[in-house]
């Protein structure tokens, strides 16, 4: 096996560090955080029970922005 010299700043390797498992390698936290599979969006389907405080919150902040945008491009 071969091996690589880098050069990280003292904040990268403090970030790396911490990130880092006692008895890990640098190879292998590298290893680890290359392979990492971003999640799907999929996944997150149904997890997020929203209060109708919210709803109504989300809905009518994009129904008032859909209609400030539909006045702009109507009056144009």
């Amino acid at each position: 096996m071969s091996y690589k010299t880098i050069s990280v700043s003292d904040e990268a390797y403090a970030k790396l560090t911490a990130l880092k498992k006692s008895h890990e390698s640098f190879t292998s936290l590298f290893m680890r955080l290359s392979n990492r599979e971003k999640p799907k969006l999929g996944n997150f389907y149904g997890k997020w029970v929203m209060s109708r405080a919210e709803e109504e919150k989300i809905f009518g902040g994009l129904e008032s922005a859909w209609g400030k945008w539909g006045e702009k491009i109507t009056s144009k």
